[in-house]
């Protein structure tokens, strides 16, 4: 049976265009760029502050990955 989706094989040194095009995106619009970075910053730094506060430091971590997926879901469906 063959699958029905295709697996596409990425270059080793993609990485490195990808993070590229994030610096000349930040230089072209350095505003929204960072803005964007402190909003989730800000975000994170009041979920730890709270867990904290609660007790519940051990779900820091998981609900900081949760965050950074989706901050990339919202960078690819806003088109940064």
């Amino acid at each position: 049976m063959v699958p029905a989706y295709a697996i596409r094989e990425v270059p080793f040194d993609a990485p490195y265009s990808w993070l590229a095009a994030g610096w000349r995106d930040m230089w072209r619009v350095p505003r929204v760029s960072l803005a964007y970075g402190a909003i989730f910053a800000v975000t994170g730094l009041l979920l730890a502050v709270g867990l904290t506060q609660v007790g519940l430091q051990s779900l820091i971590l998981a609900l900081r990955s949760a965050q950074r997926r989706a901050a990339a879901s919202c960078a690819l469906l806003c088109g940064t």
